[in-house]
């Protein structure tokens, strides 16, 4: 989305006398044009989003510069490649990359909310009500809104495996689909978070950059698993080493066991072929003295960050231990952690109190890739191995387990639910509906244009499911005044309204506390703007450049 640009100056009278104010390559739009602008770039982006959201959104195909394609129908993954070049337009796109970094989901409940404030908004400016009482009445409109949700919020232990594999599946479920095999994402979702939950004080800690993720290509999603340690994306450097070593004792060294070429220039003279065989012998008896403080420390299994040479290969092999050359320093530093050992950066430092241990370490082939496992048994660090029929899937089933995690991560540091499946957003539309009777005048406008931008994702979600969005969003907001009606929303599964209790569909009350309210604000910031000053490039001057 591109603005149209006037490169002319902008020209303003003092005492009669012109005087250049703006640079040529600076536009200027005020007013009404400026707010009506910015409320259809929204408007745009909200309906692009609108059919991606829920369990039975549709997918958007996204085809970068290079040819590269992405099927997705996440609301971040989609902006993110979309190039959104308006600037309205980017603040959306940093909303939905805030939501996902913050919480890892409801990004495009986000943006397809701050779109539906944002139109309603400039149809309440184009009525006569001031910009500044929309963005006011939005935030009052907020605080019923969130004092709803913490009312209807449920809290629950996090000791509920059942319960938390629920929440997992909710999130899971509009990555992959609602006919998707949910259940081993959940499960490994679960398991990663139980693993590495802290309790600190009153709180648990999750930390997420301890979980790493790889994609093999080939099998299904039930060839995947879980691993308590790291997995390196390497192989064994040689044939004869051994694949499978248990009870490992692991060096983690940071030097090079290859024969090192000299950092200055230098010339040798060579008298006779004998010298040449001396200078060689004593260049490999420099590196093999370092891989005896190895052998001697009593290691039997070696990652080392820089190369390998072939003929200390052929050693260790000779020694039975296992080698794996040029490893990436974050995986060094997630061994370190998960073993135990020392990162060594001098051969005469390697001393068995600085080795690692570990259960279990084995060289597996997955397709035409082949890998290193380290189990370490310990949830210091952990790899989830994911499998696939092809790179689009896999990068799914990734967006996938993030989610799952984010959502039991949420949990762990704020133990409340409320429902899905729309029944909340609609519950809470109702409250704020209720409550502009207590508003005067036009404020009573702002507050019915706040419930009924919510409404529109319960009848978004409602569409998007296969069902009648005029006949059973109505059923649905009967069901929410009679008593205890606060339960039914849109069962995507069974493509119906129930009960979302029965079919387990919850959400993370910080999530939806998060969106709705990020999402509140910034329609107020895009409503209050009513001056854009864009400075583009200056048009090349012709014949610049060119050869006389």
């Amino acid at each position: 989305m591109v603005i149209s640009c006037m490169t002319v100056a902008i020209p303003a009278q003092i005492g009669g006398q012109p005087v250049l104010i703006l640079k040529e390559n600076v536009n200027r739009r005020t007013g009404d044009e400026e707010i009506a602008n910015s409320a259809m770039t929204a408007e745009v982006i909200g309906e692009f989003l609108k059919s991606s959201l829920g369990p039975k959104g549709m997918d958007k195909l996204l085809v970068g510069t290079v040819g590269d394609i992405t099927f997705t129908k996440s609301g971040v993954t989609i902006l993110s490649e979309a190039n959104v070049e308006h600037p309205v337009g980017k603040l959306f796109v940093e909303l939905s990359k805030a939501t996902d970094k913050n919480v890892g989901d409801g990004t495009t409940s986000a943006v397809v909310f701050a779109s539906a404030l944002i139109r309603r908004g400039f149809e309440l400016i184009k009525m006569g009500v001031h910009p500044n009482l929309v963005a006011v009445g939005y935030s009052k409109a907020l605080g019923v809104a969130v004092d709803c949700a913490e009312k209807i919020a449920m809290r629950i232990k996090v000791d509920d495996e059942e319960l938390l594999k629920k929440v997992a599946s909710t999130a899971i479920m509009p990555a992959i689909g609602s006919d998707g095999n949910l259940e081993p994402l959940a499960n490994m979702a679960m398991e990663v978070v139980k693993s590495t939950a802290e309790k600190r004080g009153r709180r648990f800690f999750v930390d997420t950059e301890q979980i790493s993720i790889v994609k093999k290509v080939g099998g299904n999603l039930s060839d995947s698993r879980l691993v308590r340690g790291v997995v390196v994306e390497k192989e064994v450097q040689h044939p004869n080493m051994p694949k499978v070593v248990k009870d490992a004792r692991i060096a983690l060294v940071d030097f090079s066991l290859e024969v090192k070429k000299t950092e200055i220039s230098t010339e040798i003279e060579i008298t006779s072929p004998e010298h040449i065989s001396e200078i060689k012998s004593r260049e490999r008896e420099s590196v093999l003295s370092k891989l005896s403080n190895i052998t001697r420390a009593g290691a039997n299994v070696l990652f080392c960050q820089k190369g390998i040479a072939d003929f200390v290969a052929h050693k260790l092999a000779n020694e039975g231990i296992m080698a794996v050359s040029r490893v990436k320093r974050s995986d060094v530093e997630r061994l370190a952690r998960a073993t135990g050992a020392t990162i060594i950066n001098d051969p005469e430092d390697i001393v068995p109190e600085r080795l690692g241990n570990a259960k279990e370490v084995e060289e597996v082939t997955y397709g035409k890739d082949k890998v290193v496992i380290v189990e370490s048994g310990e949830p210091v660090a952990l790899s989830i191995v994911l499998r696939g029929a092809d790179e689009d899937i896999l990068d799914n089933y990734e967006r996938a387990i993030k989610r799952g995690v984010s959502a039991v991560a949420n949990l762990y540091e704020d133990p409340r639910v409320v429902l899905g499946g729309g029944a909340s957003i609609l519950e809470v539309s109702k409250a704020v509906n209720k409550a502009k009777v207590k508003q005067k005048g036009e404020m009573q406008l702002v507050f019915e244009a706040y419930s009924r931008a919510l409404e529109e994702l319960v009848e978004t979600l409602v569409s998007n499911c296969g069902l009648n969005k005029l006949k059973d969003t109505a059923e649905l907001r009967t069901l929410h005044h009679r008593k205890n009606g606060f339960v039914f929303g849109v069962d995507g599964l069974n493509k119906k309204i129930a009960d979302v209790r029965r079919t387990g569909l919850y959400e993370p009350f910080r999530v939806f506390k998060y969106w709705i309210e990020n999402a509140t604000d910034l329609a107020s910031l895009v409503l209050k703007v009513d001056d854009m000053i864009l400075t583009t490039k200056p048009p090349e001057e012709k014949g610049k450049g060119e050869r006389a």
